[in-house]
């Protein structure tokens, strides 16, 4: 059975993670985000609340997320300390996302047009 959530928990998790420039470790088995679901269907909240406070906390982390995703995207080193799973794949995403990105728009000189330049003015 699910533990069940209290909204304190979870506002002390969201204070936490605005405080920290990196991700903050999760409780789990259940997950923070499975308590959070579980709350929502059983009622044992308030649901306005609920949302707020988990709209929060996620966008926090998503932030945090999307920065790491930016970084591994340029080949710098990046830690998966505090991340989920789920967290975990959603970078590796993003990453792909970006590194096609960034393959489609910069543009790639070919070594041999350089060359070949080169090779005009040195016959003329």
């Amino acid at each position: 059975m699910t533990r069940s959530l209290d909204l304190e928990e979870l506002r002390s998790a969201r204070a936490k993670e605005q405080q920290k420039s990196t991700l903050t470790d999760l409780p789990e088995d259940p997950s923070l985000f499975e308590r959070v679901q579980a709350a929502a269907v059983e009622d044992d909240v308030d649901g306005e609340d609920l949302q707020k406070l988990t709209t929060e906390f996620v966008d926090e982390r998503l932030g945090k997320l999307t920065k790491l995703a930016s970084f591994a995207a340029a080949d710098l080193p990046i830690s998966t300390d505090g991340m989920t799973e789920r967290e975990e794949a959603l970078v590796r995403d993003l990453e792909a996302l970006l590194v096609e990105y960034r393959e489609e728009v910069i543009p790639v000189e070919e070594p041999d047009a350089q060359l070949s330049d080169f090779s005009e003015v040195a016959d003329a």
